[in-house]
């Protein structure tokens, strides 16, 4: 939904993730809504083949609506070779 650029792993990346689900998770909600957000990666919003097309939450993606679906998550940087 917010096109995080970064890997997941990185500490800033992380910190900004946190920051998103904590805006969202409803506070005596918090496993439905962490359920649900699993739910949805698992099964529309997969990285290889995300069903755009049918996810409730198309009109407020901002993957989607750059036509980058499938660049989310960053994958983990690869270290130089010496």
């Amino acid at each position: 939904l917010h096109a995080v650029a970064g890997w997941p792993g990185d500490k800033k990346v992380a910190d900004q993730l946190w920051r998103i689900a904590e805006h969202y998770t409803h506070p005596t909600h918090t496993r439905e809504y962490t359920q649900a957000m699993m739910d949805l990666g698992a099964t529309l919003c997969t990285r290889s083949k995300p069903a755009c097309t049918v996810c409730p939450l198309v009109d407020g993606c901002r993957g989607a609506a750059q036509g980058q679906a499938t660049d989310y998550p960053h994958s983990k940087p690869k270290k130089d070779k010496p």
